[in-house]
C-alpha cells in the first residue's frame, strides 16, 4: 500500500485522473495481481468473494467479521495475499483458470488502467432557492468499462457548498433485471399497441414476444441469442464472462451518461403562464394545483441506449425506454467483450439532451418530455406524456431511418429540443437537424407535439452542414405564440426563420479577423433589451464534436447581435449584420490570471465607454488571452441568463497533456447589451464579501490588476478542469466539471434591474 499512498513524483502537479476504484490524484502505483489456476481461500467469513471485498473498499456494503488469512511459507493463503495486495493498491485481482480467463483478465486490467471518470453535462437541482432540502443531481461516465451513474448531493443551506458524499447513487439501487420496467417502440405493431415491453421470450427458444422481425434480427440470429441479449441489456449478469458466459463484464447495467443533462420534474409552476391569453391558459393554475404532490422524478438518457426515470428521493429506477432506432443502431454491441476497445469502439447510443414542458392539447394540460439520441448513429427523437410519472404514456418516435416524410433531414442532433406553441392551441417541438443527415444540409425541424409529424424549414444547399439548437421567440408575449426561430450552422451562418414560412434567411456570418468561418455548434439564446425593445441573439463559436477538433487552435468568438431593431431604432442595425464584424463593437480580454488547483482564475474584458454602442449592431469578444496567442478556447454550450447578466461558458482543450487530457475553461458574466462587466459579480477569494474586507471597507479583493497596475472588474472565473454550464441556487453558482468533480462559487446575485429576458425559461420544470 506504501506505493499507492506515497506521491512518487513530488515535483509534478497532482493531476492524475481518478476513478471510483482508484481515487488517488497524486503520482502513485496501483497493483494488479493474477492467480494462475487458483482462487483465494481462507477469507473470513467463509464464502466472502474478492468482488465483495473490492465493493466494500470502494464504498459499498461493509462485511461483518471480515479478516484476511495469515500468509506463510508454502501456504495456499499466499494466493489470497495477492488479492489483499490488489485491494490495498486499488487495482484488481484475477483468478485465471483457463486460457480464455487469462486473456479476459488482461483485457479487464487494461480497461481499468485506462478508466477515467467524467461528467459532460450540467448539474440539475430540485430548487433555485438555497434552503434546507435543496439537492443537486450529477450524471457521470467512466471510460474503459463504459459504465455510468446518477448521484444526488445535498447543498449546504448556509454556504451553498455541495456535499462531497452522495445521498444516493442510482447504480446501487437499480432494480433487478427481472423487475425493471423497460419499454420500446415496435413500429410494425398495430396502432395503439406499439408501446411494448422489452422482454425476452417465455423460454430460451421462444422468440421475444413484442418485437418486430427487424428488431429481433438486430438483437441476434436466433431466438436464444435474442433472448440472451435482451436479458443482458436488462441487467442480467449470468452470461457475463466473469460468470462463465461469453458477454462483456459490467459493474452495473447503467451505461455511461456523457452529454445528457439530468432533468428534475416535480410540481408545476402555477405562475408559468400568468397573463397569457391562449387556449388553455385560464385552466393552467388548476392543473398546477392538482399536481402539487406529484412524485418528483429525474430523467436522463444513457449510452446503455435507454431513457431512464429515477425516483428523485431514492435514486431507484422506475421506468426506462429503449428507442427502436437505438436497437437497430446496434445496441447488441454492448454485450460484445471487445466493446470499448480498438476493434469495437465506444458508441453514443442515446446521448442527447432532454426537454420537459407543460403543453395544452386534447382540451387538457399535459407534461411532455422530448429527447434525442444525440451524437449517436440512431438519429432519433422521441416524446412522452409524463403528466403521471407512474404511468408515462408514449407519444411518438421519429428517426432518420423510419421512412416517413422528411426523415432524410434528421441528423445527429446535439442541441436541446425546444417545446413551444406555434399557433393558438398548436404545440410543437423545434430542433436544429444536427449533423450527418442524409440531406447533408442545415434545416430547422418542427415536430407536432402529439403525432410527431415533421415539417422542415430549409436553408441553403451547402452540403457537409447541419443546424445547431434554435432560439425560439414570440413577438407578442401575451398570446404565448412563438413566431420566429434563430439558429447557427457549421459554416458560421446565423439563420432567421419565420415559423409561418418554409425557408430560412441569412442574418449574420460569423468569421474571424482573417475571414475564416467560425462554426456554430451551440444553441443560440434570445433576449430583449428592456431599454430599446431590440431583440438580441447570444452565442459562441467553435466545435467539440470529434477527436480532431481537440487540436484546433483557431480563434473563436463570443457574440451578441441585434436580430430585430427596437421601435425607435433604425432598421439598418439588422441589415448591417450582412457586413460581418464591421458594425459590431469589439471587446477584448485585457487581463487574466490563470487558475490553479487551489484558486480560481480571473479574467477582465475591456470596459465600455459612454455611447460606444450607438449605431452598433452588437458586440464580440475574441476568446484569446491578453498575449494575443489563441489556445483553442471555444464556446460549445448555449449561453444563459442569470438575472440581468449574460453567462457564457468556454472550454480550452489540452489534448497534449497526458495527465490532463480534457483541459480548462472559463465562466464569464457580462451585460448582455454591451458585452462588458460593469460591477462585481463573482466572489473570487471566497470570503463572502464583494470588494470589501471584513471591516466593511472597500478594496479590490474581487477585482483583477494587470501588469501596468490597471484595476478591472472581473468578467470571468477560470478553472483547471473544463466546466459544464453552471446552475444557480440562490446566489451560489454550482458547477460540474468534466472530471466529475463539482464546485461552487459565490455570486452577488442580480446586478442592476431585474428583467425577464427569455420566455423559454418559463417552460422549464
Amino acid at each position: 500500500m506504501y506505493y499507492w499512498l506515497s506521491d512518487l513524483r513530488t515535483n509534478l502537479d497532482n493531476e492524475v485522473p481518478t476513478s471510483t476504484e482508484d481515487p488517488a490524484f497524486w503520482q502513485h502505483m496501483s497493483t494488479f495481481t493474477l492467480g494462475l489456476g487458483f482462487s483465494p481461500t481462507g477469507i473470513t467469513p467463509s464464502g466472502t468473494t474478492v468482488d465483495q471485498i473490492f465493493n466494500w473498499a470502494n464504498g459499498g456494503a461493509a462485511i461483518s467479521g471480515f479478516s484476511w488469512p495469515q500468509p506463510s511459507s508454502d501456504s495456499i493463503y499466499n494466493i489470497t495475499d495477492m488479492a489483499h495486495a490488489a485491494v490495498n493498491g486499488h487495482g484488481g485481482f484475477y483468478s485465471a483458470t483457463s486460457p480464455d480467463a487469462f486473456a479476459s483478465a488482461l483485457t479487464d486490467a487494461l480497461k481499468r488502467v485506462n478508466e477515467r471518470i467524467g461528467s459532460g453535462a450540467s448539474l440539475a437541482a430540485n430548487s433555485t432557492k438555497l434552503e434546507t432540502g435543496t439537492v443537486t443531481y450529477q450524471a457521470t461516465y467512466y471510460t474503459g468499462k463504459w459504465k455510468g451513474d446518477l448521484k444526488a448531493f445535498t447543498v449546504n443551506p448556509s454556504t451553498g457548498a455541495i456535499s462531497p458524499t452522495p445521498s444516493w447513487t442510482a447504480s446501487t439501487v437499480l432494480p433487478s433485471a427481472s423487475s425493471r420496467v423497460i419499454k420500446t417502440y415496435n413500429p410494425s405493431a398495430a396502432s395503439g399497441s406499439q408501446f411494448v415491453d422489452f422482454t425476452a421470450g417465455a423460454t430460451t427458444t421462444t422468440a421475444p414476444p413484442n418485437l418486430s422481425s427487424t428488431q429481433k434480427t438486430a438483437l441476434g440470429a436466433s431466438a436464444a441469442e435474442q433472448n440472451a441479449v435482451i436479458a443482458y441489456l436488462r441487467g442480467d449478469a449470468s452470461n457475463e464472462e466473469k460468470n462463465g458466459g461469453t458477454y462483456r463484464n459490467r459493474d452495473t447495467a447503467l451505461g455511461d451518461i456523457v452529454d445528457s443533462q439530468p432533468v428534475y420534474v416535480g410540481a408545476p409552476d402555477a405562475n408559468a403562464f400568468f397573463g397569457k391569453t391562449f387556449s388553455g391558459s385560464s385552466s393552467y393554475t388548476t392543473f398546477a394545483a392538482n399536481k402539487l404532490n406529484r412524485s418528483p422524478r429525474i430523467y436522463v438518457a444513457a449510452n446503455d441506449g435507454m431513457l431512464h426515470s429515477f425516483n428523485a428521493s431514492t435514486g431507484a429506477e422506475v421506468f426506462a425506454y429503449l428507442p427502436n432506432a437505438v436497437i437497430l443502431a446496434g445496441i447488441k454491441d454492448l454485450s460484445d467483450t471487445n466493446y470499448g476497445g480498438t476493434s469495437l469502439p465506444h458508441k453514443y447510443f442515446n446521448d442527447g439532451e432532454l426537454t420537459v414542458a407543460d403543453v395544452y392539447y386534447s382540451s387538457a394540460w399535459h407534461t411532455v418530455l422530448v429527447g434525442t439520441s444525440g451524437r449517436g448513429t440512431a438519429k432519433a427523437i422521441y416524446a412522452f406524456d409524463i403528466t403521471d410519472p407512474a404511468t408515462p404514456a408514449f407519444l411518438w418516435e421519429r428517426s432518420a431511418g423510419d421512412g416517413l416524410t422528411n426523415s432524410n433531414y434528421i441528423g445527429q442532433i446535439v442541441g436541446k429540443p425546444v417545446i413551444a406553441q406555434t399557433a393558438d392551441g398548436s404545440w410543437s417541438v423545434l430542433l436544429g437537424n444536427g449533423y450527418n443527415s442524409t440531406s447533408d444540409t442545415a434545416a430547422l425541424l418542427q415536430f407536432a407535439i402529439t403525432t410527431g409529424s415533421l415539417t422542415v424549414r430549409t436553408t441553403s444547399a451547402t452540403t457537409g452542414n447541419g443546424l445547431a439548437g434554435p432560439a425560439v421567440w414570440m413577438n407578442d408575449a401575451t398570446n404565448g405564440i412563438s413566431t420566429n426561430a434563430y439558429a447557427g450552422d457549421l459554416t458560421g451562418t446565423v439563420w432567421s426563420f419565420a415559423l409561418s414560412g418554409t425557408t430560412g434567411s441569412t442574418l449574420f456570418n460569423a468569421v474571424d479577423s482573417t475571414g475564416a468561418a467560425q462554426p456554430i455548434t451551440a444553441g443560440i439564446l434570445a433576449g430583449k433589451d428592456p431599454d430599446t425593445g431590440a431583440l438580441w441573439l447570444f452565442f459562441g463559436t467553435g466545435k467539440y464534436l470529434t477527436q480532431t477538433n481537440l487540436a484546433d487552435l483557431s480563434v473563436q468568438t463570443w457574440y451578441g447581435i441585434i436580430a430585430q431593431a427596437g421601435p425607435s431604432q433604425p432598421t439598418n442595425l439588422v441589415t448591417h449584420l450582412s457586413s460581418g464584424r464591421s458594425y459590431l463593437r469589439q471587446r477584448s480580454v485585457v487581463a487574466e490570471v490563470a487558475s490553479s488547483d487551489t484558486s480560481l482564475g480571473a479574467r477582465a474584458i475591456s470596459a465600455a465607454t459612454a455611447g460606444d454602442m450607438a449605431n452598433k449592431s452588437g458586440w464580440y469578444v475574441d476568446l484569446v488571452p491578453p498575449s494575443g496567442t489563441g489556445k483553442g478556447e471555444r464556446m460549445v454550450t448555449p449561453n444563459q441568463f442569470q438575472g440581468s447578466l449574460l453567462i457564457g461558458t468556454s472550454r480550452v482543450p489540452e489534448s497534449s497533456d497526458p495527465c490532463n487530457p480534457s483541459g480548462s475553461g472559463w465562466i464569464m458574466a457580462v451585460n448582455p447589451f454591451t458585452g462588458t462587466a460593469n460591477s462585481t459579480f463573482f466572489d473570487i477569494n471566497g470570503d463572502g464579501l464583494f470588494d470589501k474586507d471584513s471591516d466593511g471597507n472597500s478594496n479590490n479583493s474581487d477585482k483583477i490588476t494587470d501588469s501596468s497596475g490597471n484595476v478591472y472588474v472581473v468578467a470571468g472565473v477560470g478553472f483547471s478542469s473544463v466546466p459544464n454550464n453552471p446552475i444557480f441556487v440562490g446566489n451560489t453558482m454550482l458547477i460540474s466539471f468534466d472530471n466529475a468533480s463539482t464546485g461552487d462559487v459565490g455570486t452577488k446575485g442580480s446586478v442592476g434591474t431585474l428583467e425577464r429576458l427569455s420566455w423559454r425559461e418559463l417552460l422549464g420544470q
